[in-house]
């Protein structure tokens, strides 16, 4: 039906759906030195975008900059597990 394949089209409405449907990737991943490398990369380029560019050197910004950085790389980490990528 055009209800089940719009559902179905749908990012991640999989995960709630019920048991038979789509299959997850395993979460695993194989490189940890890439992960943590990844990591530092994202939170260094938000940290430096944020307070080179966004606040013009202004400390007063920087534990928002490592925040977004931080929130960023949690969001790319948690998109490269649901890809199986890692």
């Amino acid at each position: 039906s055009i209800f089940q394949r719009m559902m179905d089209e749908i990012p991640f409405i999989h995960l709630f759906s019920g048991p038979g449907r789509k299959k997850l990737p395993p979460v695993q991943v194989d490189d940890v030195n890439v992960l943590f490398y990844d990591v530092f990369l994202i939170v260094n380029l938000s940290m430096s975008i944020s307070f080179w560019v966004t606040h013009r050197l202004d400390f007063s910004f920087l534990s928002s900059a490592v925040n977004e950085g931080c929130l960023f790389s949690i969001l790319w980490i948690a998109s490269g597990l649901y890809h199986g990528s890692f």
